[in-house]
């Protein structure tokens, strides 16, 4: 985000990339629902995800402070901007409570559904952050 903000002004500052944190946990959060539900299969296949390294029980961490730490750059950014419209992206945080306790009962196939679901999270939080950053 903040490469992408330097190509398009010619400068880097904090607010660009600490707004870049938003997107960037929640897609992380994407990748340890992933590492999570292929654990057993890494494993097997040799992988070293932080989930192979760490156990499920950190993956499942990782999740959760992948969306605490995305809602925490959300009022960073109002901080940093002096703005409080970006804390539109809070009215997704119902949303976000359902995928994680789907994803902290789930194991295997059954996170499937969880993936797409935290996808279409990361696009939901995206969505209404970026509108309460433009108004």
């Amino acid at each position: 985000t903040s490469g992408t903000y330097f190509v398009n002004t010619g400068a880097l500052t904090i607010d660009s990339a600490v707004a870049g944190l938003v997107p960037g946990f929640v897609a992380t959060a994407i990748l340890a629902v992933n590492n999570v539900r292929d654990a057993h299969t890494d494993v097997l296949a040799n992988k070293r995800t932080l989930v192979v390294r760490f156990g499920t029980a950190f993956g499942r961490a990782e999740y959760a402070m992948c969306l605490v730490g995305a809602y925490l750059a959300v009022a960073a950014t109002c901080v940093l901007r002096d703005d409080y419209l970006p804390l539109l992206a809070l009215a997704s945080l119902p949303a976000a409570l359902v995928v994680w306790r789907r994803f902290q009962a789930a194991e295997g196939p059954a996170l499937n559904p969880v993936l797409k679901q935290t996808a279409l999270l990361e696009a939901l939080v995206g969505a209404l952050f970026a509108i309460g950053v433009l108004l």
